[in-house]
């Protein structure tokens, strides 16, 4: 799967390349931004606990591409006015707090017509299963009633190495963390119907911090939404099971 993947990217940058050679570009901007008051009072035991503080936070978006080639970078700036510890922006605001939020690039009709691939930093969400950030890559093909996504999310690359040479025969260790997505959404008139599958499988090794040894789990899930006169709507329903070993023998499902 990962020589697949590593592959489909070059392929994608080779086409971009080619396509954005071929076609003028657009270069798009944009802005989000929110700010909130919180204030709080409350006792834990004998002691009370109190803060006040205001949350800032922006996101500058900048894209350029054209209808078949674009790429996305998204930054992320957000700061408690008052608040505690590094997110609180201190006196001559100089704070080090600019982070890449999304930053991708993605082209239609690669290979065939309605076959999009993504890759890069960008978001992932399904009502109910997830919604995060992630290292991803996405390939997506467009059917004329709706869209089949497959996405590889990457959560966590570890280290693979030995963990004694002396060993005979020497042994592998790996701590990776990775999930497979697939989701479809088809429109049936004014309803929208979105089933999804998410595989996500994560292997620790039994001499390291955890005694988490591997284990994998899956969730699915399906949402329905629609509007009709004047009434919106939206159902979601979802389940989930897995399965872990530990280092002392044990397992949890």
């Amino acid at each position: 799967m990962k020589k697949f993947l590593v592959v489909l990217s070059a392929l994608l940058i080779a086409t971009g390349a080619f396509a954005q050679d071929a076609k003028k570009a657009d270069f798009k901007y944009g802005f989000y931004g929110l700010s909130f008051m919180d204030s709080t009072s409350y006792k834990a035991g004998d002691e009370k606990i109190s803060y006040d503080y205001t949350h800032v936070r922006v996101k500058p978006s900048f894209s350029i591409g054209n209808e078949n080639v674009q790429g996305v970078v998204v930054f992320e700036i957000d700061q408690n006015l008052g608040g505690p510890g590094p997110s609180g922006a201190d006196t001559g605001t100089d704070n080090t707090v600019v982070e890449v939020k999304h930053a991708y690039f993605q082209v239609k009709d690669i290979i065939i017509p309605n076959l999009t691939v993504k890759t890069g930093l960008f978001a992932y969400a399904f009502p109910l299963l997830i919604d995060n950030d992630f290292g991803a890559q996405q390939v997506s093909y467009d059917f004329g009633m709706g869209k089949f996504n497959f996405t590889y999310l990457k959560t966590y690359e570890g280290n693979v190495y030995k963990k004694d040479t002396t060993e005979t025969p020497a042994v592998d260790t790996k701590d990776d963390t990775q999930g497979y997505a697939f989701d479809l959404a088809v429109k049936a008139g004014a309803i929208n119907i979105k089933p999804a599958f998410i595989y996500t499988k994560f292997e620790r090794d039994a001499n390291t911090y955890v005694t988490l040894k591997d284990g994998s789990m899956w969730n699915a899930g399906i949402a329905v939404d629609g509007e009709m006169d004047a009434l919106s709507f939206a159902v979601a329903y979802a389940m989930t099971s897995g399965k872990a070993d530990f280092d002392d023998g044990s397992t949890t499902v």
